[in-house]
């Protein structure tokens, strides 16, 4: 009885997360798909949105997931300017919660970060990379990293798109050039988590060559969800002491700080729960 107890005080999330990775038959594929950008012509914003999309998001923390993203901005061609600006936003994984939807959507963005170019158009050198260590056969270290990731060119411009996460998704036609990587597992290992991997799994990646190409086009982002996104990103600048972005209120200022607040504990929970299952 005192073993149910226990169990069943394991937050739902959890609890959802681990029913998925049972029924998960392998050999699976985790796909990492940068939603937007694409190379394409963009308005200059006040907001520009960094989205990912992770698919068969549920195994994904068997990959100790993290995204590096460097982003160069040039006035002319890159052969031209040899000091670029850069910028290296920075993914937070912390807040995911990777059982909720299929595919698990994470973003950034930037801020006015085309600002000081001058008028003309800007080009920008967007990549991108992930790597994930594959597990040995005793679980508790790692061999080899798989490197895997991208690179896009797009520019800023007047007259350009705005940004559009429903449109990026919807063209069954040019969908496939979406840039991706592709992750072939064969299985998954339980092992403690620590402060520098706080997930309590990681991947057995297959040795067979080629490795998968993947399938961007199976992504389509919704209104709802790119709705969503939208307000996500916006409340957390407006949970900023000093918003830089117009239509905050006291009530969306409260919700983004809310919203980070409530990640944190649902993160906290989750490790507990790690910890629980552990002294079972």
């Amino acid at each position: 009885m005192a073993t149910l107890s226990r169990v069943v005080v394991l937050p739902l999330a959890l609890l959802c997360w681990a029913a998925q990775i049972g029924a998960t038959t392998f050999p699976a594929t985790v796909e990492i798909d940068l939603i937007f950008p694409q190379n394409d012509t963009y308005a200059p914003t006040t907001i520009f949105p960094l989205v990912f999309a992770w698919q068969n998001a549920a195994l994904a923390p068997s990959l100790n997931p993290h995204i590096d993203v460097t982003l160069q901005l040039y006035n002319g061609s890159r052969s031209d300017e040899t000091n670029p600006k850069s910028f290296f936003p920075t993914f937070d994984f912390n807040q995911t919660l990777w059982n909720i939807s299929e595919p698990t959507f994470v973003y950034h963005h930037m801020l006015n970060f085309t600002s000081g170019t001058g008028d003309g158009p800007v080009h920008v050198y967007l990549t991108w990379a992930t790597n994930a260590g594959n597990c040995s056969d005793h679980g508790q270290s790692f061999g080899g990293d798989y490197i895997q990731g991208g690179a896009i060119e797009f520019t800023m411009a007047k007259g350009g798109k705005q940004p559009d996460l429903v449109a990026a998704t919807s063209n069954r036609e040019t969908c496939k050039n979406i840039s991706h990587a592709a992750f072939n597992l064969t299985g998954t290992k339980h092992v403690v988590p620590k402060l520098d991997r706080p997930y309590d799994t990681c991947a057995v990646f297959s040795d067979v060559q080629p490795r998968p190409e993947g399938d961007p086009c199976k992504v389509q982002v919704s209104p709802s969800a790119a709705a969503s996104i939208a307000a996500a990103i916006k409340s957390q600048e407006c949970a900023a002491p000093r918003p830089v972005i117009d239509g905050c209120s006291p009530s969306s200022a409260a919700a983004g700080w809310k919203q980070q607040v409530a990640g944190y504990s649902v993160f906290g929970s989750l490790m507990a729960a790690f910890v629980a299952i552990w002294s079972l």
